[in-house]
């Protein structure tokens, strides 16, 4: 599964999810849904505007986890 890091990044920057909107012109809904680790699809705009807001590469921002095999 593809778990986003936007969270952590926002923390370390002390951004709230209304001025990473004002800052990348992201819809605060679709923030939170990267936010919240909700989001379906991903807009290679809205990485660019992520990586540039942080000054980070996509690895940062997103992470593969294995999901367990369920027994």
């Amino acid at each position: 599964m593809i778990n986003c890091k936007l969270k952590e990044l926002m923390n370390k920057k002390n951004i709230n999810q209304k001025e990473l909107s004002m800052l990348t012109g992201i819809r605060p809904n679709t923030i939170s849904g990267y936010y919240n680790n909700t989001f379906k699809l991903v807009d290679r705009n809205h990485i660019d505007k992520f990586c540039e807001v942080f000054d980070c590469n996509t690895c940062d921002l997103f992470e593969y986890v294995k999901e367990e095999e369920k027994k």
